[in-house]
């Protein structure tokens, strides 16, 4: 390296200025500096030496002219290209090339468009034999084996061209170098390894000439797609792909490694995948790349798909100009909202954000004034006033008809005549009846009441609230028929969706459209139709999910939740031993049940397609407690225990159910999992038989892996279940049920009692450390009094200043924790001196946002 930079440094006049240092072992713009001057290039050999040896593990270098800043045409327009040939070579003095790509366009000296074959060479034929020639000496003459590529600097003004690099390697853009002269390079490398590995030394010299193309079949051109922000100067943007889909047209080709769910990772280049398009022509070729970037969608982080296409759309590239210069006089304004700081509760969403209740439901009211964006915000309150279902429905009718008369004011540009909407409403106060009719049970028919929610919804309850799998027979029967194909068409335009849970049906319906008593009749023929059920087999399908009883996660959601919600409880530190001891049963018996019995799916929804299950067996049927307040996090996977189901938490999430052990989730927001789709992104249906097999918390782990990655696969049969059979367990059983329900009465009684008494002691001690409403009332009157608040409704894990302490602006003084995220809470930014007056809050009490932590005195 010395020995270069005095040559340099003696010969600059010859050589000239600019020069450009680049380490030998760098690619795409690493390790290269620009020297104007001798003394520029006395300091950017150190900076390339040490680059060289961080980045390369090399010190060496090479310099050469820098036309970049050279070749200059009206003062600062640049007027070089880049240019490579790709070669391959036999290893024993013979090669060959497969034409010449551009790669002008690059950002930061790295590309971002390649064509194959160049533009401006196609206009000077014999520029492409002169770089092809030069390329083939130069591999020859090292005895180059397998492929690799020659960069070279092309003056646009006259086509003398310099070489700039070569890269031993495949490049990135090797696809369009193979679709235009119709070569697969990775096989031919595959080929010359073997020949070498068999003793030949390499590919005989008559087959590789054999290969040497005459001239491009078409034009092919890429783009280097990035998780890129162009907002930021086009930073890397790591983060969740939650939606990938690509474009396909004929010719065209998709090299990619990331699909739906992938996490791009901040440590790797930012590169998520290489477009190519394949033509006859140039035009051809840009207008499918412009198709192809232009519908191609990756929902998540900042891409740069919209600003590629912008580049296909330019006329200057369309025109073939593609200069180094290009990209610094590319115009580009992406219509994006750039969230600068996000608070804790920031969200952006189309509007309407959530415009289906999907699996589950948790309100029902009527929607009449729900017409006004903005009306209401969190921390308001609202009064719910009762309305007829006639007198709901006149409400919507008249909203409707104002929305409608609005939307025609606007189109016409007159508002004359649009009445203004009343927004009082006195009720009638008669309002009917919320149980619409009430069959009675007949045989082995059970008791079908329907019930008004709102004015979109009926409700069908089987049974007398009595929970039975031949209630939960029927509403799977009645599910079916609604939504199968002989419903009636008027059924068919009115009925949205439909959800069971365990006993009963929820129906969506169009209120407006569909009159009630024609529905509710129409379900009555329904239940002649299904008739007896008690003795039917139901298709349905039968689960082998694995479970562990040991979990680190479940163990440290355990810990967390008596450091910051609640020390002591009958149900803690342990979960599963509660719930034995609550039902009678010991902990290996516990065990046993949930691995030799079955549980049926009775409800799948309420959240992210919660499944909720019920065993088979009434022996091993349990009850239990639900923690008391509910868990801030618990681990996806787990598998509960609350009231009498099981329940599998498809996500990490709160909850209160007592955690048994820990499965594979069943729920895939993204809907790309083997198993799942965006319209079905829950795994599990009604009726369908869970049954569990024990895995070690590694063999767990691992199968955890498997299925965040996509390639894990459910074990599952398609079987009967056969009701005649159940009714007959039922009937055979029911002495024995009896009896250990007694058993289990005692014992739960028991704990109730234990219960009631350690929420006595934790509300007493929560209670001692309450400020006196009079005291804080005269605190926050004082001015020199400021509050330090709660940005998030949370847990208060840590608080880490004392009363008198004195404290400075943004001082972290207590830590939160929600869902696993520790959120620290700051003094204000504006205080000079003080000190803390009251604390309000202690580790393991629950905090609103916007609730007070702690009251500072300020000083002057």
């Amino acid at each position: 390296m010395e020995k270069l930079k005095s040559i340099l440094i003696a010969n600059r006049e010859k050589i000239g200025f600019p020069v450009m240092l680049k380490a030998t072992g760098g690619g795409g713009g690493m390790g290269l500096v620009v020297c104007h001057t001798s003394q520029e290039v006395k300091d950017g050999f150190e900076t390339v030496r040490s680059r060289g040896e961080t980045l390369f593990k090399s010190q060496s270098s090479f310099a050469i002219r820098y036309l970049g800043m050279l070749l200059m045409v009206h003062r600062s327009r640049a007027v070089s290209r880049i240019h490579e040939l790709h070669v391959f070579g036999n290893g024993q003095g013979q090669a060959i090339h497969f034409g010449e790509r551009e790669c002008s366009i690059q950002r930061r000296n790295q590309k971002v468009i390649e064509e194959c074959p160049s533009p401006f060479v196609e206009k000077y034929p014999s520029l492409r034999e002169k770089l092809g020639s030069t390329a083939v000496s130069l591999a020859e003459s090292m005895k180059y084996g397998s492929a690799g590529t020659i960069e070279y600097i092309v003056d646009d003004k006259t086509g003398e061209f310099y070489f700039l690099e070569m890269n031993t390697r495949l490049q990135v853009e090797h696809g369009i170098t193979e679709m235009v002269y119709d070569v697969d390079l990775v096989e031919l490398m595959f080929k010359q390894a073997d020949a070498q590995l068999s003793g030949k030394g390499g590919l005989s010299a008559d087959y590789l000439k054999s290969l040497q193309p005459s001239k491009p079949v078409g034009v092919a051109i890429e783009a280097r797609v990035y998780a890129e922000n162009p907002l930021r100067d086009y930073a890397p943007s790591p983060g969740l792909l939650q939606m990938v889909q690509w474009e396909q047209l004929e010719g065209s080709r998709i090299d990619t490694w990331v699909f739906t769910g992938t996490q791009v990772s901040p440590n790797y280049d930012p590169l998520l995948a290489k477009v190519m398009n394949h033509a006859k022509t140039r035009d051809a070729a840009i207008k499918g790349m412009d198709i192809l970037l232009s519908r191609s969608m990756i929902c998540g982080p900042p891409t740069n798909l919209e600003y590629l296409a912008a580049i296909m759309q330019n006329e200057t590239f369309q025109s073939g100009h593609t200069l180094t210069s290009f990209l610094k006089t590319f115009d580009f304004a992406p219509s994006v909202i750039d969230v600068i700081s996000a608070g804790a509760y920031t969200l952006v969403q189309d509007l309407p954000g959530r415009p289906t209740v999907g699996k589950g439901v948790s309100l029902l009211m009527d929607a009449n004034y729900w017409w006004k964006l903005g009306q209401i915000k969190a921390g308001n309150t609202m009064q719910y006033k009762r309305v007829s279902l006639e007198e709901a429905l006149s409400l919507r009718k008249k909203v409707e008809e104002y929305l409608v008369a609005i939307h025609k004011a606007i189109e016409s540009g007159s508002f004359e005549g649009v009445q203004a909407l009343e927004t009082t409403y006195s009720p009638s106060g008669d309002y009917g009846k919320a149980v619409v009719v009430e069959r009675p049970a007949k045989g082995n028919e059970p008791q079908v009441r329907y019930r008004q929610g709102g004015d979109d919804h009926l409700l069908v309850e089987y049974g007398n609230e009595q929970f039975d799998l031949n209630h939960r027979c029927r509403v799977t029967a009645l599910e079916k028929v609604l939504r199968g194909p002989d419903a009636p068409a008027w059924l068919k335009e009115t009925l949205t969706n439909t959800v069971g849970c365990c006993t009963s049906l929820l129906l969506f319906y169009n209120g407006a459209k569909l009159d009630r008593e024609r529905l509710v009749k129409y379900l009555q023929s329904l239940e002649d139709q299904l008739g007896d059920l008690s003795k039917i087999k139901v298709p349905c399908r039968r689960f082998r999910l694995p479970l562990s009883f040991e979990s680190k996660e479940q163990t440290e959601a355990t810990q967390r939740y008596m450091e910051t919600q609640r020390p002591h409880a009958p149900y803690l530190p342990d979960n599963l031993e509660f719930t034995a001891k609550n039902n009678a049963f010991s902990p290996d018996q516990l065990k046993h049940n949930l691995l030799n019995g079955t549980l049926m799916t009775v409800v799948v929804g309420f959240f992210c397609g919660n499944t909720v299950s019920l065993p088979v067996d009434p022996r091993m049927r349990m009850a239990s407690p639900k923690t008391n307040p509910s868990r801030v996090f618990t681990p996806e996977g787990t598998f509960g225990w609350g009231g009498s189901c099981g329940s599998i938490y498809p996500v990490d999430s709160p909850g209160g159910y007592m955690m048994l052990g820990r499965t594979v989730p069943c729920f895939d927001y993204l809907g790309y999992k083997d198993g799942f789709s965006l319209e079905k992104p829950w795994l599990f249906q009604d009726f369908d038989l869970l049954t569990f097999y024990q895995v070690t918390e590694e063999e767990l782990n691992e199968k955890l892996g498997y299925f965040r990655s996509g390639r894990y696969k459910f074990e599952w049969d398609d079987v009967e279940f056969d009701m005649a059979e159940h009714n007959k367990l039922l009937q055979d059983t029911a002495e024995e049920v009896k009896q250990l329900r007694e058993k289990q009465t005692k014992v739960q009684d028991e704990l109730v009692a234990a219960e009631n008494e350690s929420l006595q002691k934790w509300r007493e001690d929560k209670d001692k450390n309450k400020v006196d409403e009079s005291t804080l009332d005269a605190l926050l009157a004082d001015p020199a009094i400021s509050t330090i608040d709660s940005p998030m409704d949370a847990n208060v894990w840590k608080v880490l200043v004392d009363e008198g302490d004195e404290i400075k602006a943004n001082q972290v003084c207590a830590i939160l924790e929600a869902m696993k995220l520790e959120i620290s809470v700051q003094a204000p930014w504006d205080i000079k001196k003080g000190k803390v007056e009251k604390l309000l809050v202690r580790p393991g009490e629950i905090v609103k946002a916007g609730g007070r932590i702690a009251l500072i005195r300020q000083e002057n």
